[in-house]
């Protein structure tokens, strides 16, 4: 230990003195493998293998220090440990005892990783020793059958693609940033087709470790294209990818495949828009046409977790599609095209859900498809022009109200109850609470409390016809309010004397009449009471 840290203090000291690591000595070195040597002999006379790794890192770091002193930069550095990982690789072979055996494999790993942080000289030089070193982790696949090793061998290899196309390829005359991407992009295609062979070829288990590395160099590739600019790229890489995506996880029949290049197909279309500098319009257009094809592409598959990923991946896409609209101003517009393709994505959402339900028997998605469908309501006032919140609210509240009326009648038993009288409420808030809005916000504040008291009225008699207790409570409170907001409004115009009286005049006839027919009126609360509870 001694003679350790000396040599190590010494060397230290040389290279603070003079910043020349040509100028170094070999003491170091020396000491290292004089060490390795000591402790190889001790563990051969004291018989304690244990200690072998000792001499294995004693060797390694030996070699390594010598490369300073000889000079032979980092070319020397990139072939000691090429060399190192496989002498390492093959030794281990031959260790006794499993810890100090996976000591010698992790060594051997840890040296042929270390090569890819060198930028050595000649090229050719480079892209051999990295692809000597890749082949350990494919020797250490082989030998335990782990393809988890492949993951070692594909990492280095990707970083040997750089190498090798500067090597074989000829320089182009002005490199850039988008040269390195393009030559790169090939990388995730070469990982999937490799692992396809292997999973053609009856062994599945050893396809995942390339298609772990290809899928992060896709994102890296359409990344880095993103930042530098190239949307061509980045969007044609990235539909090259999905369709290679999908063909692996129909093949392995991994649904969160599906789900991927969907999300990759997408990004692939908005980024080709984007390149082409197309009309803003033409993005929901374009995403809902790819909505409609993933959507019938599952019609190709019997039912299973592919199948419902197909659904779930068409319906996802559409609903961004639709929903992201509303954050585009220029789709506001009066006579805006944008607004025509944002009501088509609506539509296309709706459509979806409707024949989705229609297909696999789910009634629940044959009431949703109408309530999304009405929200386009929004998009119809837009291109109209008319900016009164009426012209949006009285679609989706007039549809709510009628799901929830016409759902409980409904033999298939949609839902359960609650649901249906939860849209009704809905309904009734969007349409009242527009105009409740309207009559405290509005200059037209006495017409707006009027159209309040008539939806609510309206309500209230469509409640009764239809026996539905949720509508005629709801149509009940909104009149009340209604009637409070009106009473505010004349004590703004009238005497409040003369109001007053009214009231009091109304409520001594009211109570006089309840007084006289006390007897009847009891029957026919109790004959209410008991209509009532038949009421949905």
């Amino acid at each position: 230990m001694l003679a350790l840290v000396w040599s190590a203090a010494q060397a230290i000291a040389e290279w603070a003195i003079t910043f020349d690591t040509s100028q170094l000595s070999l003491q170091l070195s020396a000491t290292l493998g004089l060490l390795a040597l000591a402790y190889g002999f001790y563990c051969w006379r004291s018989r304690r293998a244990w200690m072998l790794w000792t001499v294995w890192a004693g060797a390694s770091l030996a070699v390594l220090a010598a490369n300073a002193p000889l000079g032979v930069g980092e070319r020397g550095y990139v072939v000691e440990l090429a060399a190192l990982a496989w002498i390492y690789a093959i030794g281990a072979r031959w260790m006794p005892g499993r810890a100090l055996r996976n000591f010698v494999r992790i060594g051997a790993a840890t040296q042929a990783a270390l090569p890819v942080l060198f930028s050595a000289g000649p090229d050719g030089l480079m892209a051999v020793s990295l692809l000597a070193t890749a082949g350990v982790g494919l020797l250490f696949a082989l030998e335990d059958r782990q393809p988890a090793w492949l993951l070692l061998a594909a990492g280095i290899t990707t970083v040997d693609w750089y190498w090798l196309a500067k090597s074989l390829l000829p320089p182009p005359p002005q490199p850039t940033a988008d040269t390195l991407i393009l030559t790169y992009s090939p990388v995730p295609v070469v990982c999937g087709v490799i692992g396809l062979v292997l999973r053609l070829g009856r062994r599945p288990r050893w396809s995942w470790p390339l298609y772990a590395v290809g899928g992060l160099v896709a994102i890296g590739v359409a990344s880095s294209a993103v930042t530098q600019g190239d949307l061509t790229l980045a969007g044609r890489a990235l539909a090259v990818y999905a369709g290679l995506a999908y063909v692996a996880t129909a093949i392995d029949r991994r649904w969160p495949g599906v789900v991927a290049a969907s999300a990759a197909a997408a990004a692939a279309v908005l980024l080709l828009l984007g390149a082409a500098t197309a009309a803003s319009y033409w993005y929901p257009v374009a995403i809902s046409a790819l909505a409609i094809l993933i959507y019938g592409g599952h019609a190709a598959w019997a039912r299973s977790d592919f199948t419902r990923a197909h659904r779930l991946a068409a319906f996802t896409i559409a609903g961004i599609a639709a929903a992201s609209s509303f954050a585009v101003p220029d789709f506001w517009e009066k006579s805006s095209t944008g607004s025509i393709a944002a009501l088509g994505a609506l539509i296309v959402t709706a459509a979806l859900v409707f024949i989705d339900g229609r297909l696999y028997r789910r009634a629940l998605l044959e009431y949703a498809s109408p309530a999304l469908a009405s929200l386009g309501g929004f998009w119809i006032a837009r291109y109209l022009g008319i900016d009164n919140l009426q012209a949006t609210a009285v679609l989706p509240g007039a549809v709510l109200i009628a799901i929830g009326l016409i759902a409980p009648q409904d033999k298939r038993r949609p839902g359960e109850l609650v649901l249906w009288r939860a849209a009704i409420i809905a309904g009734a808030l969007v349409l009242m609470g527009a105009s409740a809005l309207q009559s405290v916000t509005e200059d037209a504040a006495g017409s707006y409390t009027t159209l309040w008291v008539i939806e609510a009225v309206a309500a209230l008699m469509i409640g009764i016809g239809a026996r539905s207790r949720t509508l005629v409570l709801a149509g009940g409170a909104g009149l009340a309010l209604g009637a409070l907001r009106a009473l505010f409004l004349i004590l703004q115009e009238v005497q409040v004397y003369v109001v007053f009286g009214v009231i009091a005049i109304l409520l001594l006839v009211g109570a006089g009449v309840l007084a006289a027919t006390r007897d009847r009126l009891a029957g026919a609360r109790a004959a209410a009471r008991q209509s009532w509870d038949d009421w949905t």
